[in-house]
């Protein structure tokens, strides 16, 4: 289970800054003169967290495949009863890839 929290924590911290990045962006009602920034004047507080925003959407969506790639490995181990692991023969994904790109499709 040490392995699936390593796998959550980056999920749980991103939703924590998403959170926050869209409370912000709230606050401005998504203005457009609070959301642009002109070329000279560098960044604004909003934009900061307009970007912030996008870069985790991003990340999520990486580690929403790391974790669907670990559950459908370890499906057979997380997912049977006590009898079905002494009956059957594990089975596993071909591919890794194959998973990644349907989690990837529905994302």
């Amino acid at each position: 289970m040490k392995k699936m929290q390593r796998l959550l924590t980056p999920v749980i911290d991103g939703t924590q800054i998403i959170r926050k990045d869209v409370d912000e962006l709230d606050a401005y009602n998504w203005s457009i003169d609070r959301l642009s920034a002109a070329e000279n004047s560098g960044r604004n507080i909003s934009g900061d967290a307009l970007d912030q925003l996008i870069l985790c959407a991003k990340s999520l969506k990486y580690d929403a495949t790391e974790i669907a790639n670990f559950l459908a490995y370890n499906s057979t181990v997380l997912f049977s009863t006590e009898n079905e692991n002494k009956n059957s023969v594990k089975s596993r994904p071909t591919s890794s890839y194959s998973v990644a790109s349907t989690v990837s499709q529905r994302l």
